[in-house]
């Protein structure tokens, strides 16, 4: 049987680092991603890639080190940042149980692509809305299943590609994450970007 993991953090990111990501999501629309093939994406998510602010790119690579650091600590097991993004959640969203496959093309066709994915991790960046709480499916490992209630600056880390988990509805107000992932395969990891 599998072991479920997760740890979830309080504070990883300051109130202010948080705000500052919210307003950055906010005010710089130019970055947001309208290509993806997994079309709920679209118009949602700002990737580190497309970050060229030092500040902002500083938060988004202290969460990855926090969540690096504490897996280790934690597990023994080395991973190494994927990708990371600023996510914004309108109000009614949610989103299905899933693993962390991505959508690539294959001609004109979507289909489904597994990348080299170990760990996931959420960092709230903001709490001033209803629902939008991270859950995981009951399984033999969980015959209850799990429920994350999101806190400004939390982190919470887990193996994305092992357990079904999704995003209850949103509701009231917008929500703000930082979604990472993470691998095994120091030659998978996400490049940085030079500025």
């Amino acid at each position: 049987m599998r072991d479920f993991k997760v740890l979830e953090l309080p504070n990883c990111l300051t109130e202010d680092e948080c705000n500052h990501l919210v307003q950055f999501h906010k005010t710089h629309q130019h970055l947001v991603t309208f290509n993806d093939p997994a079309e709920h994406y679209n118009g949602r998510r700002i990737p580190l890639e497309n970050i060229k602010t030092y500040e902002v790119r500083r938060a988004i690579r202290k969460a990855q080190y926090v969540a690096i650091s504490n897996i280790f600590a934690s597990y023994k097991d080395q991973v190494f940042p994927e990708q990371a993004e600023i996510m914004r959640w309108k109000v009614g969203m949610d989103q299905k149980p899933h693993i962390d496959k991505m959508a690539g093309l294959d001609g004109d066709e979507v289909v489904d692509v597994y990348p080299e994915t170990a760990w996931a991790a959420i960092v709230y960046l903001n709490d001033s809305y209803e629902g939008g709480r991270t859950f995981f499916e009951s399984c033999p490992e969980l015959p209850l299943g799990y429920e994350i209630k999101p806190e400004r600056g939390k982190i919470v880390m887990f193996e994305g590609m092992e357990f079904y988990h999704g995003v209850t509805k949103v509701r009231r107000a917008e929500r703000y994450t930082i979604a990472m992932w993470f691998t095994r395969n120091w030659k998978t990891m996400s490049s940085d970007l030079r500025i």
